[in-house]
């Protein structure tokens, strides 16, 4: 969403121990203070996970205006 001051630039996910892990790469142009992530995974039409976090809970606050990743470590069983 354009009003957002973090943007999404990348997504990657793997296995890890039979669990689904994925890092979220955010980038944006001002210092962060706090605020919340809402995280929701889908396959389909069905919710996988459906979550809100701090964002204080994800990365240490305040952030400086760059790039930063948002690691999400054996969410949900891993399936093909």
């Amino acid at each position: 969403f354009k009003s957002y001051p973090i943007k999404v630039t990348g997504v990657e996910l793997f296995k890890e121990q039979h669990k689904a892990s994925f890092n979220i790469t955010v980038s944006t142009n001002k210092v962060i203070t706090g605020g919340i992530v809402h995280l929701q995974v889908q396959y389909g039409y069905k919710t996988i996970m459906d979550h809100t976090y701090n964002l204080s809970e994800l990365i240490t606050c305040p952030f400086s205006p760059g790039a930063v990743v948002l690691s999400f470590r054996k969410q949900f069983p891993y399936a093909k």
